[in-house]
Parts: structure tokens; sequence; C-alpha cells
């Protein structure tokens, strides 16, 4: 929060896994969505307990057993919670042993537009000079010049990165994007080779955070992306 928003605030998580009740409860004129159960009854009592031990965020057990390889915890917490009969572990979550790729996308496309909030300029110049050296010299006496308006462009790549980690979602958006690059002239297969312009791009406007790891996670992003440009 404090990296992407410049903003922070003190809250206590409660993590578990396990079996809930889902659905609308309500009457006709007004129904709220709800999860009900023990899972949900654990959740709140870890939640509540980070005030007794001086955490902000603890798991269950089952949730380690599933991601603990994954977690960077720096206490253990044995308790009984109100309501239960027996013992149970809790963990104090300080974060990620492995940074979360989505995160570091996002974090990074955040500092970019600070840097230069025109930064999709110069990709959209870009983008011309590479239609223009691909195209023919009777396609380009016959074709008009491409109009795209530079907010509907960003708007959209915004999108896509916002939504990275919600395939439903991002299948729209990505759809979207390859409508603009081909209301530029680009065809589909020659999507692929947008992606070092665009990390080009990316790497100018981010002259002191870029280094080979985060290119390297930009890259597997973008294609990843080009490829569902390619079949949407």
């Amino acid at each position: 929060m404090k990296d992407r928003f410049n903003f922070s605030f003190d809250i206590r998580i409660g993590l578990h896994a396990g079996n809930v009740i889902y659905g609308d409860i309500g009457h006709s004129e007004y129904k709220s969505q709800t999860v009900l159960g023990d899972t949900v009854n654990v959740a709140s009592r870890l939640e509540a307990l980070n005030k007794k031990t001086n955490t902000q965020f603890l798991v269950s057990d089952e949730i380690y057993n599933l991601v603990g390889s994954s977690l960077s915890v720096n206490k253990k917490v044995i308790t009984r919670l109100r309501g239960k009969s027996e013992k149970m572990t809790a963990y104090s979550v300080l974060g990620f042993r492995i940074s979360d790729p989505i995160l570091e996308i996002q974090k990074s496309f955040d500092h970019v537009l600070e840097y230069n909030p025109h930064w999709i300029e110069s990709y959209i110049d870009k983008l011309k000079n590479f239609t223009m050296g691909n195209a023919t010299s009777d396609q380009v006496k016959g074709e008009k010049e491409s109009s795209i308006s530079q907010a509907e462009f960003l708007n959209s790549i915004e999108s896509i990165i916002e939504k990275l980690g919600n395939p439903i979602s991002l299948k729209k958006e990505v759809s979207k994007l390859a409508d603009i690059y081909q209301s530029l002239g680009i065809a589909k297969k020659d999507f692929p080779k947008l992606v070092p312009i665009l990390l080009s791009t990316l790497r100018e406007n981010l002259p002191s955070e870029w280094n080979p790891s985060l290119e390297a996670i930009w890259t597997q992003v973008i294609t990843d992306l080009t490829i569902e440009t390619i079949e949407s």
C-alpha cells in the first residue's frame, strides 16, 4: 500500500482455509452476499488474536501447510481459540519469501506513471514507426493516418495491469488492446514483435529501478499477454 499509493494504515488479518456456506441473505428487496461457518469463525478469531500477540497477520496451520514454503514468518503461536476445545497453531506472516511477480509489475508500472505520465506518447510513436517500417510504399500511400486516443490506449494498458491474476476480467481487456493495435494497422501476426518495443519504452521511463530481474518479469508477462491478444 505504501509503495503503490504512498499511504499506509494498520490492519489486522486472520486467514483460515476450509468449507463455508456462501449465499445471499436478506429479504426480496435487500440482499447481501455473505459466508458462514466454522472456517469463518476461526478466521475472525485469528484476526482478533493479533491484538493479544502484537501481530498483524495470522494464518492457521491449514494455510501454512498449503503455502507456508512461500511465506516469511517471524512467530509461531499456539493458542486455544474461543469456542474450541483443542489448541491450534497460528503463524505470524511478514510477507512472501519470493516476490510476487504481479505485485512487482503493478508497483513498477505505477512508478513509470509517476516518472513520466506521458510515457504512452513515446510508445505510440514507436508503434507508428514500426507500422511504417513494416508497410509497403503502396500501403503507406493508400492508408489514412490512424487516429487513436492516448487516454483510451493508456486506460486499456492500466486495466490489464490492474486485472493481472483475474483471468476472466483480463480476457476482455486483452481483447480491447488487440483492437487498438489493429486500429494502428498492426496485424496479429506481428504482435510478438511489439514485445521489445514495449520493454524498451518501460526501461526508458524507469531508469533507476530497472534491473535484469524486473526485465525478466516484464518480459514473461508481456509475452504471455501477447499470446492472449493473438488468440483473442
